[in-house]
C-alpha cells in the first residue's frame, strides 16, 4: 500500500520522524509503502538503486521500519555483507547509498 505525502496526521508524523533520522527533506522522499507479508511469501532480491545513467533521480537512502515481530523467517539480507537483519517491533535499518558518478 502506498501512501501520498501528507495524507493524513499519521503519515504526517511517520514522515517527520523519518525525514529527522535520515536528514533528508520530507519533499525528496518517495511516499511511504506498507508491505504485509502471508505465510511463505516474500520480497525477491533487489538492487535499491536504479541502474539509469540519470543519477539526478537515484534514491540515495532507505529506511525499512519493522511494525511487528514475526516467529519464523522476514529477514531484510544483504548478501553481498554476508547480513541479515531480523524483524523486531519498532526497529528499523537505514541505508544510505553512495552514488559514484564516471564522467
Amino acid at each position: 500500500m502506498f501512501f501520498e505525502e501528507n495524507e493524513n496526521e499519521w503519515v504526517q508524523k511517520i514522515e517527520t520522524r523519518a525525514s529527522e533520522l535520515m536528514n533528508i527533506p520530507i519533499s525528496h522522499a518517495e511516499p511511504l509503502q506498507i508491505l504485509h507479508y502471508k505465510d511463505g511469501e516474500q520480497y525477491q532480491p533487489h538492487l535499491d538503486y536504479f541502474t539509469s545513467e540519470n543519477v539526478v533521480n537515484n534514491r540515495i537512502s532507505t529506511l525499512v521500519m519493522y511494525l511487528n515481530d514475526v516467529e519464523k523467517g522476514g529477514e531484510t539480507y544483504f548478501p553481498n555483507l554476508h547480513f541479515s537483519v531480523a524483524p523486531k517491533k519498532g526497529s528499523a535499518v537505514f541505508l544510505n547509498i553512495l552514488i559514484r558518478i564516471i564522467a
